[in-house]
């Protein structure tokens, strides 16, 4: 999306669901060994999610903030982790 982040889109994909591919890409990162140099790197990851909900959501820059949101609590919580937004 900017910088170091990046956004997926799952298209009719509940939270839960969404929270299950997030965990899912966050344990192959971690278990992932980069080429570095010289040391080989090992990477983790800090992931928000957001539901679009016709009830809660009112435009895309919405979703986006609650995901930011849900990131920011994940990297306050001791990174490494997925938190899904909560209203």
């Amino acid at each position: 999306y900017g910088g170091e982040e990046f956004a997926i889109i799952l298209p009719e994909v509940s939270a839960r669901g969404a929270q299950t591919v997030a965990e899912r890409v966050r344990k192959k990162i971690e278990s992932h060994s980069f080429p570095g140099d010289p040391d080989i790197l090992h990477v983790t990851i800090s992931i928000g999610v957001a539901e679009f909900s016709s009830r809660s959501v009112r435009s895309p820059s919405q979703i986006i903030a609650q995901a930011d949101q849900a990131l920011f609590q994940s990297k306050e919580s001791g990174r490494n982790r997925v938190t899904v937004f909560r209203p």
